[in-house]
């Protein structure tokens, strides 16, 4: 078949012009295992030519180009999920794999940009030459400039981007045999003289990945210029990359690094160039996807034709040659290069010719170990059926991923390729139930900054039992341990001598001290994977849950509607938690609302999200915003988010008053009153509220994007729902028990009233209060609070309070401790319950204050 007629015939349409599915052609067999000889390039038919990982979300109509190495798969004509909905990039990327492979894609988006803020909005997806006729396979992407939505979106302006009608023409090139794909972009100046910086944008999964740069290796420092960029798996899944075809270097444009500290971005942004209309740019640089960072600078260096040379070695250890070591290659002092060590602990990278060569070995690995295989494929819930369930069934396998070396510790600048031989603890539960484990250490083996995974989160290890059980390597040395299973368990704290090659095994024996009969703890408002800012993936989410208490488990990632339910049963937490599917609503200028209980769409983008950002979703006011929600998910709950950094702020709240009406509305069910932690002016938010009128139900969030950040399991809601086994709880007992505002919002301690809080009662009533904890933490005041102010303050766990008022009222009850809850956390216990409303005289509740004043 000519390169034309493939052209004519391969190119995607869009939405508004469907294809003619029977006359349709067929084009190569995009599943089948290519030789070193060979390259691909089709639309993609059947989901069998797909791959999973954490971020895939190909599908039919798509293009897929790839070799016996690298995979990629660009994006036709059509709308995408994650942040961008424009096609005509790479929205999935690994290297070639095992069939049987769950995958490992942990590309988001990979964009062709040009600063500031532009990407291309394509008119044509085609397969230029699909590579069965030997030699090369090549798309070919063109269409003009578009503003990146999620930016315009997020400050309601379509001016903040101007359109200057730039004209973008993309070839993908894929040779045989290599892990390079070739990438040439045209930028026309069609309307308007036009400056601009050509660039790429990796947007990679936080959760699964890290920057990796020449010069300064990890560091999230950013270098002026730098001649490539790389995106490297944090448990050795593969490396992406952007890499130079001449010395002007790469750099960062300054609207998207502005985002480089909220998302995981790799930007490779050219010098800037100066246009005259009619005239054009054209830029030439390569796409890699590799085992490692060395194979990719190997082919790299090959494709530029360097003068270079080949460096080798073999890490060591005590107990033999250690594989799925990180050894940073240095040339002239600095990082060059990154090589993941063999089975047989060999690695072998190409350098400059002449250049001084040093090494620094890690097999550290991360540190964190969530009861699951080393090869365990990461979820997405975008990805074909078949990827999934080889996700799922890689939880009870070992998955594809070549095994990260992991308690060794860092090589000795002397012994640059010498690792410790590691011990081995294994945490028992006779229960069988999660718990979660925290292991600090001092005097363990460091690298300079860059050169090796950090701790994590100040800890020498982290690790949850799904199953009463785990096994963590450690590098041997002085540990202490910590055992916990939340705020309503007691928990475990020992010493530890942890010998090279020595297993020792710790029973772990905690008791629960809190479970109040129909009580279930919560956390509605938690992220993972699918936020673009979350460092935790769904499953480790799910386990973190389980290990600290969570009993409802609230899937509220930024803009995604996403079901965690299909990942209970495989992980073995079925019959400890409830999932709710969810999504945080996310507008920058009118605060975040999380909206449940929903129902997952994973045909649509997001899962069927309200994409807020697109130009057809824009609004007015924020009434018209929630009118818009309740149209499209009639049956959710809206819960108003860190209200006082959100929706309130933003619409100049304070007692009484409304100062900016147009961010205004009171059609929400539920508000956070404590968020990570705080909560004294959000709990003066909720009882002027409630005072006014606008009756809600406070909850307690962690609102976690990481493993430990913001305490998850210990900013939690108690929420009555009738029933002490989460397995048996349904999404209508959870609804019906917040609409009633059945809830206790904590930070630790549950509060047992004689009064269910949220009822109506009439007055005069005696309320018998009492703060539960275990022994580890405690309460040492209670607090009754009046409408909006404090009445009675009893020192100690326990109360009697008389709800006698002269006029209709609400009540509720606030606990304090003085003392953190270490060893677990520095927050102190708080707890409020949720308001009770006591008619004075038998005739109906009436709020005590006058409604809140709205101003225009």
């Amino acid at each position: 078949m000519s390169r034309l007629a493939l052209l004519i015939l391969a190119t995607a349409c869009r939405p508004d012009e469907p294809a003619d599915d029977s006359a349709a052609p067929t084009g190569p067999d995009l599943s089948e295992v290519l030789g070193a000889d060979e390259a691909r390039a089709g639309v993609v038919e059947d989901d069998t030519a797909l791959f999973g990982g954490i971020d895939a979300e190909g599908r039919a109509g798509d293009v897929k180009i790839y070799n016996d190495r690298a995979a990629f798969i660009i994006q036709g004509v059509r709308d995408g999920s994650f942040l961008f909905r424009q096609g005509g990039g790479v929205i999935d990327a690994d290297r070639v794999r095992d069939a049987a492979a769950p995958g490992y894609d942990f590309v988001d988006e990979w964009v062709v940009a040009t600063g500031p803020m532009r990407i291309m909005d394509p008119e044509t997806v085609a397969v230029v030459d699909d590579g069965s006729g030997g030699g090369p396979a090549t798309v070919h992407v063109e269409g003009p400039e578009s503003p990146i939505d999620y930016l315009t979106g997020a400050f309601e302006s379509d001016d903040l981007i101007p359109d200057t009608g730039v004209w973008f023409s993309t070839d993908f090139t894929l040779e045989p045999g290599t892990p390079l794909m070739r990438v040439t972009t045209t930028y026309t100046a069609t309307e308007q003289d036009v400056s601009l910086q050509p660039g790429d944008i990796i947007f990679g999964s936080k959760e699964l990945g890290q920057t990796w740069t020449p010069g300064l290796g990890l560091s999230e420092e950013v270098p002026d210029t730098y001649p490539f960029v790389a995106f490297v798996g944090r448990r050795n899944e593969g490396v992406v990359g952007v890499f130079g075809t001449d010395d002007s270097g790469y750099g960062e444009d300054a609207s998207v690094a502005a985002l480089a500290g909220l998302l995981a971005i790799s930007p490779a942004y050219g010098e800037r160039v100066e246009l005259l209309r009619g005239e054009s740019h054209t830029v030439e640089r390569y796409y890699g996807v590799g085992r490692d960072l060395a194979e990719l600078t190997d082919a790299w260096l090959t494709a530029l034709g360097a003068d270079t040379e080949e460096v080798s070695g073999t890490v060591e250890a005590p107990d033999g040659p250690v594989a799925g070591a990180r050894v940073t290659v240095l040339v002239d002092g600095a990082p060059f290069t990154l090589a993941f060590t063999r089975e047989d602990g060999s690695f072998s990278a190409l350098v400059p010719a002449g250049a001084e060569v040093g090494y620094v070995a890690d097999g550290r690995g991360r540190g964190i170990f969530p009861d699951l295989p080393s090869g365990y494929g990461a979820y997405s819930p975008y990805t074909t059926e078949a990827a999934q369930q080889a996700a799922l069934a890689s939880y009870a396998g070992d998955g594809d991923l070549p095994v990260q070396a992991a308690g060794r510790g860092v090589s000795a600048a002397d012994d640059p390729l010498t690792l410790a031989e590691p011990g081995t603890l294994v945490l028992h539960a006779a229960d069988g139930l999660p718990f979660e484990a925290r292991l600090s250490a001092s005097g363990l083996s460091e690298a300079e900054e860059g050169l090796a995974q950090d701790h994590p989160q100040g800890y020498a290890a982290l690790a949850w039992a799904r199953d009463g059980a785990v096994e963590l390597p450690l590098e041997p040395g002085s540990y202490s341990l910590l055992v916990h299973r939340g705020p309503t368990w007691e928990i475990q704290q020992q010493d530890l001598e942890v010998a090279a090659g020595e297993e020792l095994t710790v029973e772990v024996d905690l008791s629960r001290s809190v479970a109040p009969e129909g009580w279930l703890t919560a956390d509605p408002h938690v992220h993972a994977a699918p936020s673009p800012d979350s460092s935790i993936t769904m499953e480790e989410r799910l386990v973190v849950a389980a290990g600290t208490g969570v009993q409802l488990q609230f899937g509220t990632d930024h803009d995604h509607i996403v079901d965690y339910s299909p990942l209970l049963a495989p992980l073995g937490l079925d019959g400890v938690m409830h999932t709710i599917t969810a999504t945080e609503f996310s507008p920058v200028k009118r605060g975040h609302v999380n909206c449940y209980p929903l129902h997952a769409d994973p045909t649509k983008p997001n899962g069927g999200a309200l994409r807020w950002w697109l130009p057809e979703e824009r609004v007015q006011t924020t009434q018209e915003e929630f009118d818009r929600m309740a149209e499209v998910m009639p049956d959710a709950l809206f819960q108003v988010n860190h209200p006082l950094s959100g929706l309130a702020s933003l619409a100049g709240w304070s007692p009484g008053e409304i100062a900016h009406g147009d961010y205004w509305t009171e059609d929400f069910d539920v508000i956070e009153v404590n968020n990570g932690g705080g909560h004294a002016e959000e709990t003066e938010l909720y009882l002027d509220l409630v005072s006014r009128g606008i009756v809600v139900a406070p909850v307690s969030v962690s609102d976690s994007h990481k493993h430990l950040s913001s305490s998850p399991g210990f900013n939690i809601t108690w929420i009555h729902v009738g029933e002490d086994d989460p397995a048996a709880v349904t999404d209508d007992a959870i609804v019906e028990a917040l609409t009633a505002h059945a809830t206790v919002a904590s930070t630790g301690p549950f509060l047992d009233l004689s009064i269910e809080p949220g009822s109506t009662v009439v007055g005069p009533q005696t309320l018998d209060v009492r703060a539960l904890t275990p022994s580890w933490f405690s309460v040492d005041r209670l607090t009754l609070v009046q409408n909006n102010e404090a009445v009675e303050t009893v020192e100690g766990d326990s109360a009697t309070f008389t709800l006698d008022p002269d006029e209709d009222a609400l009540y509720v009850v606030v606990a304090e401790g003085d003392a953190p809850m270490s060893p677990v956390n520095g927050l102190r216990p708080w707890a409020l319950s949720a308001a009770i409303l006591v008619d004075a005289d038998g005739d109906g509740w009436s709020p005590p204050l006058p409604p809140l004043v709205v101003d225009p």
